[in-house]
């Protein structure tokens, strides 16, 4: 496990299907994301936040949540920014966006990728 944690982007064995999103003015690079397992009231996917680089802020719909889950930090540079507020995330964290809340992802390592679950909960228990 340790050893994952150094590797580059490139270099995670489970890398395939991965797609790149659109690109964040002054982001290093595009974060990544794998879709997974759904269903009519869910949506699972895997994210990977590369060194130097976050997302365009997003806001959730009213109806939907979200939780993340932090599988590997970026060796401590992954924060989390809901609403203004920034949160440092460690691998282990876990985190809730409530609906109609604005997110975003940043991982400040120089060299080493934060990667994360996503779940996306929607309807009505949202």
């Amino acid at each position: 496990m340790e050893a994952e944690d150094e590797a580059p982007v490139e270099a995670f064995a489970d890398e395939g299907e991965f797609v790149e999103a659109q690109i964040a003015k002054g982001s290093m690079s595009a974060c990544r994301v794998r879709m997974g397992k759904h269903s009519a009231h869910w949506i699972c996917s895997d994210i990977i936040v590369p060194p130097s680089s976050f997302n365009d802020r997003e806001q959730l719909p009213e109806g939907r949540s979200m939780l993340i889950s932090v599988l590997h930090d970026g060796r401590g540079g992954l924060q989390a920014s809901i609403d203004g507020e920034v949160l440092g995330l460690r691998q282990g964290d876990s985190l809730v966006v409530k609906a109609g809340s604005a997110y975003s992802l940043r991982n400040d390592s120089a060299a080493h990728p934060a990667r994360m679950k996503m779940v996306v909960v929607f309807g009505a228990g949202a």
